[in-house]
C-alpha cells in the first residue's frame, strides 16, 4: 500500500493589472493604436487637396466621432454609427435645447459617410457601415438678400460716414456679389477700370466681376479721392485701405469689414453682415432675367444646389405670371412689397442712381421667353421644306444605374426652345423649374444652325436645384423620307424620377426606401409620390400620344 501524498500549500500569486482598452459602445472589439486612426485621417486629408479652412472642418469631425470611440476603423458596425448619430442628436441636459444643430448633425455624419466611402475605395476597410445612416433633412436655404429700403438705408448712413468715399465704394463692390474676403485680398492691379478679379476666393473660386456703371462711378471716385491724399498708390496697394491713425494706408481685413458693417448697422437699425449682399446680387440678377448659369459664373458658385436659393424667387414671380396669364389677370406680382436691387439713390446728388429690380420685370422676362406651341412645332409640308435632315437623338440621365435614356427624331429646324419641350414629354419631366442648353443660351436657334456632327454631343441641365444632366448624343442625321414622321420617339428605357426627389442621390435613396416596406420612412415616402411607381416602367404608346399634338397641331 503506497503511502498518501500529501497536498501542497497553495502559492498565491498576485495577478498584474492592466488597464482595460476602451470599448465602443455596443462593440467588444479591441481598438487600434490612436497613432494609427488618425494617420488614416491625415491620409484622408491630403487625398482631398481640400483648402486649409475646409481641411480644419473635416478634421474636426472625424475628431469628434474618434474622441467617442476607440474601436478601430474596420471595426466599426452599423449599429455604432447610428448610436454616434444618436449621439450628436442629443439634448442638452434638464431642456429640450438641441446641443447640435441638423446642418452640424448632417456635416458631421456627411464628413464621416466620406471618409468612410475613401477608406473602402482604398482597399483599409471593406464594408462602409455609413452606407445605410441617412442624414438629418433641412429646409431649403433661403436668400437674405435686402430688399430696396433696407439697401438704400446702408447707402444714406454710408454717404454720412466718417469715410464717404470709402464706404461707399465697399458697399457697391460687396453689391456686385463679392464676398467680404474676397474684396480684403483685393489689390489695385485687380481692378482694372472694367472689371475686378478675384485672384484667391473659398474654394478656388477664382474669376472676374464686371462693374455696372453705377458701381464704376463710385469706385473710381473714392481712389480719385485716395490720390489726392498723400499715400502712395501703386499697383501691389490694397483696394480698400484703412484710414485710422493706426493702421493709416494699411489693408482693410475682413475683421475690419466686419467693424463698417456694424457701425452702418448700429446707425441704420437695420441688422445684416456684409455677405447679404451677394445674396441681393444673385438674386436681382435672375429676378431681371438673366440666365441663371451666367449669374453663377460671377458668383462663382460651384454647386448648383446652393445656387437654388436664388432661382427660387424668380421660380415664383414665373409661376404667377403663368397663372395670371391662364386666369386672364394681370395682378401685379408682390403688389405693395419691398422690391430688391442691385444699386439704388446715395444721400450725395452727384451719386444719384436708379434702376431696380422689379418683380414686375421678372414677369416681363418669363413672357419673353422662347415658348413652344403646338403650331410651332408643326412640320408641315412648308416647314419640313426648310430642312431636309432628320436628327435620331439618344438622351442619357447622367448618375442613373441601370442607365435611364431615350432615343427620338426632330427634324433639322427643330430650335432649342422646341426641343426643351421635346425632352420634357420623352424624359416625362413636367417643366416646373429652369433648365439650360450647353450649345447656346439662345433658344431661338434650330439644330441645323448649331453645326453638329454624328456623334457629337451637348448637354440639357434641367431643375437647378436638383440639377438633372442630360446628356443628348446625336446618333444619326439622314434625309428626309416622304412619309417619315417628323417627330417620334423611337424607344427608351426606365422610368422618369418624381420631381424634386433630390437630385440623382436623392432618387437612389428614395428607391431604396421604396423597396423596403421595414424601412422607417417608407411610409411616408409612399404617400409623398402619391401614386404607383415603377422605376423600370417606360410607356412607349404613351408619350408618342404626348407628342402628337406638338407633330400635328392639328390634332383634338
Amino acid at each position: 500500500m503506497h503511502p498518501r501524498k500529501t497536498i501542497p500549500d497553495p502559492i498565491i500569486v498576485p495577478l498584474q493589472s492592466f488597464p482595460r482598452q476602451a470599448e465602443a459602445v455596443g462593440s467588444n472589439q479591441l481598438s487600434e493604436p490612436t497613432e494609427l486612426r488618425s494617420l488614416r485621417v491625415e491620409e484622408f486629408l491630403q487625398a482631398r487637396s481640400l483648402a486649409p479652412k475646409s481641411q480644419k472642418a473635416y478634421r474636426q469631425d472625424l475628431q469628434s466621432f474618434l474622441h467617442w470611440t476607440d474601436a478601430a476603423w474596420a471595426a466599426v458596425t452599423p449599429r455604432q454609427v447610428a448610436q454616434f448619430k444618436a449621439h450628436l442628436l442629443r439634448q442638452e441636459e434638464g431642456t429640450t435645447q438641441r446641443v447640435l444643430s441638423d446642418a452640424t448633425v448632417r456635416r458631421v455624419l456627411g464628413t464621416l459617410k466620406n471618409f468612410y466611402g475613401w477608406l473602402v475605395r482604398s482597399r483599409y476597410v471593406s464594408i462602409d457601415p455609413t452606407t445605410e445612416v441617412a442624414l438629418p433633412k433641412l429646409a431649403e436655404p433661403e436668400a437674405q438678400n435686402l430688399t430696396e429700403t433696407e439697401v438704400e438705408q446702408i447707402v444714406q448712413a454710408a454717404a454720412v460716414s466718417s469715410l464717404p468715399e470709402r464706404n461707399l465704394a465697399l458697399i457697391f463692390v460687396l453689391l456686385h456679389g463679392l464676398r467680404a474676403e474676397e474684396v480684403s485680398r483685393l489689390n489695385l492691379a485687380d481692378y482694372d477700370g472694367r472689371r475686378l478679379h478675384i485672384c484667391e476666393a473659398k474654394a478656388d473660386s477664382k474669376g472676374f466681376v464686371p462693374l455696372s456703371p453705377q458701381g464704376k462711378a463710385v469706385l473710381e471716385q473714392y481712389l480719385q479721392w485716395r490720390a489726392l491724399t498723400s499715400e502712395e498708390l501703386s499697383s501691389a496697394c490694397p483696394l480698400f485701405a484703412s484710414h485710422s491713425r493706426r493702421n493709416r494706408w494699411q489693408r482693410l481685413g475682413y475683421d475690419g469689414i466686419r467693424k463698417v458693417m456694424a457701425a452702418l448697422a448700429k446707425q441704420t437699425g437695420i441688422v445684416f453682415h456684409a455677405h447679404q449682399f451677394r445674396h441681393t446680387f444673385a438674386t436681382d440678377l435672375v429676378l431681371k432675367g438673366m440666365n441663371p448659369y451666367h449669374v453663377m459664373t460671377l458668383t462663382r458658385h460651384r454647386s448648383v444646389q446652393n445656387f437654388r436659393r436664388y432661382t427660387k424667387a424668380a421660380d415664383q414671380a414665373a409661376a404667377e405670371a403663368a397663372f395670371d396669364a391662364v386666369m386672364g389677370t394681370s395682378s401685379a406680382i408682390a403688389s405693395g412689397q419691398d422690391q430688391i436691387v442691385l444699386s439704388t439713390q446715395t444721400a450725395q446728388p452727384e451719386l444719384a442712381m436708379t434702376g431696380t429690380a422689379s418683380e414686375v420685370v421678372a414677369r416681363e422676362a418669363f413672357e419673353k421667353r422662347p415658348t413652344v406651341s403646338a403650331s410651332a412645332l408643326s412640320v408641315s409640308s412648308s416647314a419640313a421644306a426648310q430642312s431636309a435632315t432628320v436628327y435620331q437623338l439618344k438622351v442619357v440621365l447622367e448618375d442613373i444605374r441601370p442607365a435611364l435614356w431615350r432615343r427620338f427624331q426632330v427634324l433639322g429646324n427643330t430650335t432649342l426652345a422646341q426641343l426643351h419641350q421635346v425632352l420634357q414629354i420623352t424624359m416625362g419631366w413636367e417643366d416646373y423649374h429652369l433648365h439650360r442648353f450647353s450649345l447656346s443660351e439662345d433658344e431661338s436657334l434650330c439644330l441645323d444652325q448649331l453645326s453638329l456632327d454624328e456623334s457629337c454631343t451637348f448637354s440639357y441641365v434641367y431643375d437647378f436645384g436638383d440639377e438633372w444632366v442630360h446628356q443628348i448624343t446625336v446618333e444619326k442625321l439622314t434625309p428626309l423620307q416622304t412619309e417619315q414622321p417628323h417627330l417620334t420617339c423611337l424607344a427608351g428605357k426606365r422610368a422618369c424620377p418624381p420631381e424634386d426627389c433630390g437630385g440623382s442621390w436623392g432618387y437612389t435613396a428614395l428607391l431604396k426606401t421604396l423597396q423596403n416596406p421595414r424601412h422607417p420612412e417608407y411610409s411616408e415616402r409612399k404617400e409623398w409620390i402619391g401614386r404607383e411607381f415603377n422605376p423600370e416602367m417606360f410607356n412607349l404608346n404613351e408619350v408618342s400620344k404626348q407628342l402628337e399634338p406638338l407633330a400635328n397641331p392639328s390634332s383634338p
